[in-house]
């Protein structure tokens, strides 16, 4: 019995160790969205308190705009450069910092729901990866001729958890795809610079910026931290190759765009418009997550037969095979 938790007990760490090295373990366990929870909520708490302190005339102390810009990549630096803004040209800082706070609860409310949405395919990740090794322990119980071939037995067992493995990283991997909406790996943090930047976008116009000048602006910021995007955006023809949910993203920038032009040539207002392209962007993008999610249940079928099944079914075939074979020679 030692045997059998002393190397499952090395095989899951050095798993883990792997998973670790390469940064997939904070990517497809539960920590990266439990820490993203946390300090979006943690950065709503530290807008209340900014807010607070200027609406009964407190004067913030430098502490109050260090915190700022500590909240959560990427909305702390946009906000922060917002504000600093803000500051400079002495324009109202309140109702930049209640959009903050809605966007970033609105934000932090999507996180939550998309995770409980995606919770059923992680707990069956998990599920299906402890499938194996509960397996083997029994079949090795019940079948007292495996105790002769322990060390073939331990060895079957690695290789067939390694290949279940393979099958629940896929179905991690597919979870984390679909609580983004089906966006890549590379473009996941769109769906946070894209509202930081138009919120940004919306603070420098409030404090008196030219709309166009504005935009340049934005860009120029969200090219720091996403400049693909930001190409996109500034280059508007370069996004006909992308295809899927990247799409809603980039035709955002464009749509903004164009109203900008609409603005500088008939010299009307466009804050309204953009911001209800802002919201109808929001909208789309919530209603692509709950399509991914609701398609995941049948989605995690492909990995479970090509991957899972045939790995608990191989060590059930392989253990029966060894009793008849031990069987067979006193026979």
């Amino acid at each position: 019995m030692l045997y059998w938790w002393i190397s499952f007990f090395l095989f899951f760490l050095s798993l883990r160790m792997i998973f670790e090295e390469n940064g997939i373990w904070s990517r497809l366990v539960f920590q990266k969205n439990k820490k993203e929870s946390r300090e979006m909520k943690e950065g709503i708490l530290t807008i209340l308190q900014l807010e607070q302190k200027l609406h009964v005339g407190i004067f913030p102390e430098e502490s109050d705009w260090l915190a700022i810009k500590k909240i959560i990549f990427p909305w702390g630096q946009f906000f922060d450069f917002s504000l600093m803004e803000l500051r400079r040209k002495g324009a109202s800082l309140i109702p930049s910092l209640q959009r903050f706070h809605i966007s970033l609860k609105r934000s932090c409310e999507f996180l939550e729901k998309s995770k409980v949405g995606v919770g059923q395919a992680y707990a069956q990740g998990v599920l299906m990866f402890l499938l194996i090794p509960l397996m083997s322990i029994s079949l090795y119980w019940i079948l007292p001729e495996l105790k002769t071939e322990k060390f073939i037995w331990i060895f079957a067992s690695l290789i067939c958890l390694l290949m279940s493995a393979s099958g629940v990283v896929w179905i991690l991997k597919m979870a984390q795809k679909a609580q983004y909406g089906g966006l890549r790996l590379e473009h996941q943090q769109w769906w946070t610079a894209s509202q930081s930047t138009v919120e940004l976008f919306l603070a420098l116009v409030r404090s008196g910026t030219a709309i166009d000048y504005a935009w340049s602006q934005s860009l120029q910021f969200l090219a720091k931290f996403e400049p693909e995007l930001s190409h996109l955006w500034r280059h508007t023809q370069n996004g006909e190759n992308f295809k899927g949910p990247e799409l809603i993203f980039i035709s955002l920038g464009k749509k903004i765009q164009a109203s900008i032009h609409i603005s500088l040539i008939e010299g009307t207002p466009c804050l309204d418009r953009i911001e209800n392209l802002f919201m109808q962007t929001i909208s789309e993008f919530e209603y692509t997550v709950q399509n991914e999610i609701s398609l995941l249940s049948t989605q995690t079928l492909k990995p479970l037969f090509i991957f899972i099944a045939p790995s608990v079914l191989g060590l059930i075939g392989f253990g029966l095979y060894l009793t008849w074979k031990k069987q067979a020679l006193f026979i």
